[in-house]
């Protein structure tokens, strides 16, 4: 019996579930964590949590034993019946996602009742709870606001949308009749995904597993036939931005909070523009398209885009990550090797946090034609004082997209770069001096694709020597200046 605070995670056998059980574990080895999943952990979860528990959502007795042995303050529910399953069998996933969810909600009402704080709980909805009725409308809608086109036309997108009134509902009007004040015991916490691209996880057939499925394929070297228009457009995360935004909105403090639910978005790309990164990335991949006439009205009851204003707000800047990114990471087989090994150095976890929007710079010095395969985000406006104020090059060069030209951009971003080298072995100097040469006309596509091929490991993780502990870089022994950790990072 654990009466220390706990953390209870439910569907922890996925890849957002490990991600989550190796960032809790680290950043708080003292509060045991207690997982929930029909299926086992992989064992290098397993080695870091206090209980895996074998089990359903749906089986009372199984939560009320762990209510009774642990002190859960935080729950993350990720356990669903996902949206393809969800399609053909309408009764079970009503079943597993709300009734599986209403179990939870009361399971932590109980625990915050019991111990007499809130239990902060994690929600993943979906951008299935959207529901536009035509293609005429969803361009017309541009980027969509939480409240919104809430028409969904799926079984899974019904769900989601249910469950997140059922967090409100838990979270701010639990039994509002009655004597005593019931509600405020759930801080109920909720994230509408996009669609999700993930390196480390084969797609599972979803109704957005265009993108990942066109990538993975790609990779493994088979053809493959996208199910939807080569204009169809949704929003899309790359899995470890996903995960990040799980992280700032569960550690947002709750009077900051404006609502319960949240859009986030990344990038917005067409699936033509989703091919031309996979082909730059991968040339003899072999893509065609055979379009799902059932799957194709679904995606098109999506929005385009999706408005996290409100997120950006509360919780800070977009996640940067872009597609040519996520595909070139796919095949690095010293890559997938070190997540198989669970070798990434712990070093490298903590720098991934702060290099990310400065990886974006380095990746656009040294893309040959960013202009036709980089996919930019969509930016919003920004006055002169703002400009000025901003101390974040990501946002910064977000907002340049579009308005700059690429050798601009480009060069921009060798600066970033040159200012890093003091931090970098000579050996890799030739990467930004080259993309300096082809901003001036001096290089070839052929010359920046050849140094990149030569320097592969500048889209995976790098080199465990590479890395000493925080917060000294191992090449000079200084603190780790703002534009340090960009080449540490990618080099």
């Amino acid at each position: 019996m654990s009466r220390k605070p706990s953390v209870l995670i439910t569907g922890a056998s996925g890849e957002i579930g490990h991600a989550l059980i190796s960032r809790l574990s680290h950043s708080d080895p003292d509060r045991p964590i207690v997982t929930l999943d029909l299926n086992p952990l992989p064992p290098e979860s397993a080695k870091l949590v206090k209980q895996a528990v074998n089990g359903s959502i749906l089986d009372p007795a199984l939560l009320d034993g762990i209510l009774a042995q642990y002190e859960v303050d935080h729950v993350y529910h990720l356990a669903a019946l996902l949206s393809t399953r969800s399609e053909f069998s309408p009764a079970l996933a009503h079943k597993v996602n709300v009734e599986g969810t209403l179990n939870l909600l009361e399971f932590a009402q109980k625990q915050g009742e019991s111990h007499g704080r809130p239990v902060a709980f994690f929600y993943p909805s979906s951008i299935a709870a959207f529901g536009l009725p035509s293609l005429d409308i969803k361009g017309q809608a541009n980027r969509v606001k939480e409240d919104d086109y809430n028409v969904p036309t799926t079984m899974y997108g019904a769900n989601k949308l249910y469950c997140e009134h059922l967090g409100r509902y838990y979270s701010r009007h639990y039994k509002q009749l009655a004597a005593e004040t019931m509600s405020g015991k759930v801080d109920f916490r909720c994230i509408r995904f996009p669609g999700l691209i993930s390196a480390e996880t084969v797609p599972s057939g979803g109704t957005s597993d265009y993108a990942p499925e066109m990538i993975h394929a790609a990779a493994s070297g088979q053809p493959y036939a996208c199910f939807v228009r080569p204009d169809t457009r949704i929003p899309f995360m790359a899995m470890p931005d996903a995960v990040d935004a799980i992280f700032r909105l569960m550690d947002a403090p709750r009077a900051r909070l404006s609502r319960t639910v949240y859009n986030i978005g990344a990038f917005a790309p067409s699936a033509a523009e989703i091919a031309t990164v996979v082909h730059a990335a991968f040339p003899k991949a072999e893509m065609s398209t055979k379009v799902d006439e059932k799957r194709q009205g679904i995606v098109d009851s999506w929005p385009a885009d999706v408005d996290d204003s409100a997120a950006r707000k509360r919780l800070g800047s977009r996640p940067p990550i872009r597609v040519r990114r996520r595909v070139r990471r796919v095949p690095d087989p010293e890559h997938q090797e070190a997540v198989r090994r669970d070798m990434m150095p712990p070093a490298y976890r903590e720098l991934r946090h702060y290099t990310r929007p400065l990886g974006r710079v380095f990746l656009l010095a040294l893309a040959p034609a960013a202009g036709s395969v980089m996919l930019r985000c969509q930016g919003e406006t920004m006055t002169e004082a703002e400009w000025l104020a901003c101390e974040d090059p990501g946002t910064m060069f977000e907002f340049l997209h579009g308005r700059a030209t690429n050798r601009k951009l480009r060069l921009i971003a060798v600066a970033c770069c040159e200012r890093a080298k003091p931090f970098v072995p000579e050996d890799y100097h030739d990467l930004v001096d080259t993309a300096e040469a082809f901003a001036d006309g001096r290089a070839s596509v052929a010359d920046l694709e050849a140094i990149r091929a030569r320097h592969h490991r500048l889209d995976g993780y790098p080199d465990r020597a590479t890395f000493t502990p925080l917060p000294t870089i191992p090449l000079t022994g200084r603190p780790i200046d703002p534009f340090a950790p960009l080449v540490v990072h990618y080099l």
